[in-house]
Formats: structure tokens, C-alpha cells, sequence
């Protein structure tokens, strides 16, 4: 499948602003309060969606598969090992956080990592 598509104005600066990219996939940015709400500068929160003009269509893996575009978008750009933090868009907050998330990862030895919550 080709990459979907991404609005312009979601990937002004991306990989350029804050020490890492927060981002969530999402048909109604308007009802992600939470999060919006908790995400100060110098980060900024990207909801990544198709352009004006192009329907959404929420079909499995399309959250991966825009995702998958915007990573594509920083490696183009040279941002290639810039750290991107996926979150859920309506029940999550973004607490900051005083370490360097990228040294983090690179002290784990992987190039991903998945948190889960088990209910």
C-alpha cells in the first residue's frame, strides 16, 4: 500500500521543535482535551491525519500506516533518528518528563519500544 497521504500543515517543523515528536492519530483531534491541554513548548503535538480535502477513512492499521508516513517524512528530511512518541489521543495526558527520553531508548539497545497497560 502507497503512504497515506499527510496534511501539509502537520508536517511544518516537523523534527525541528522540542527534544523529540509527540504524536497521535486521530479522526476527532477536537476530543483529545486531555492531552492537548498537557503538551507545553518547546513540544508540540502533531495529529496526524489526511489533508482537507482527502476523507478519512479509520480502517485497521491505518493508525500504523500514518504513522509509518510521518516517519517516512522526518527520514526524507533527514530526521532519520529523531525519537517519536506515538500516544492514544483521548484517555492520556502528557506528565513530562526530566530525563532524555532518547538516551533512554538508547540505553535499552533497541530502535522501538512499546509500553502497554494491561486493565
Amino acid at each position: 500500500l502507497p503512504e497515506p497521504p499527510l496534511d501539509a500543515a502537520i508536517l511544518e517543523g516537523a523534527g525541528e521543535q522540542g527534544p523529540f515528536d509527540l504524536v497521535a492519530v486521530t479522526d476527532a483531534p477536537e476530543k483529545a482535551h486531555a492531552l492537548f491541554q498537557s503538551v507545553h513548548w518547546p513540544l508540540r503535538l502533531r495529529f496526524l491525519g489526511a489533508p482537507p480535502g482527502v476523507p478519512w477513512k479509520f480502517r485497521w492499521f491505518d493508525s500504523e500506516r500514518y504513522l509509518l508516513s510521518y516517519v517516512s517524512h522526518l527520514r526524507r528530511m533527514g530526521f532519520g533518528d529523531r525519537l517519536v512518541v506515538y500516544v492514544d489521543a483521548f484517555d492520556v495526558a502528557y506528565m513530562g518528563c526530566g530525563r532524555n527520553l532518547s538516551k533512554v531508548l538508547e540505553e535499552l539497545g533497541r530502535p522501538m519500544f512499546f509500553g502497554a497497560e494491561f486493565d
